[in-house]
């Protein structure tokens, strides 16, 4: 469904997308699902690339437990963005929040 974000997609050049859900289509399922079939789901960050002119991902952490932080390399991507999503979760429950 397009447009169910409240982003003008001609105003956001630079979407910067960040978290470790964003791109993992297995923690974002979670125990949800038996098997995760690639060929009828979307990652977070492929749906959002619909948004902006450049769509860019920062998972900010080595892992969905996010045992390893990146806080530099998250102030500067969310820095340089007209807009931000973060992806966050356990792997069992995903939230995203709009910045």
């Amino acid at each position: 469904m397009i447009g169910c974000l409240c982003l003008n997609h001609h105003a956001v050049v630079l979407l910067q997308v960040l978290g470790p859900m964003s791109d993992n289509l297995e923690a974002v399922f979670g125990n949800y699902a038996p098997r995760v079939q690639a060929t009828y789901s979307t990652s977070p960050l492929d749906g959002l690339r619909q948004l902006a002119e450049v769509v860019d991902f920062v998972p900010g952490c080595n892992d969905i437990l996010c045992s390893q932080y990146d806080s530099t390399a998250v102030g500067i991507a969310a820095a340089l963005a007209d807009a931000v999503v973060i992806c966050l979760g356990s792997g069992k429950l995903m939230f995203i929040l709009i910045a």
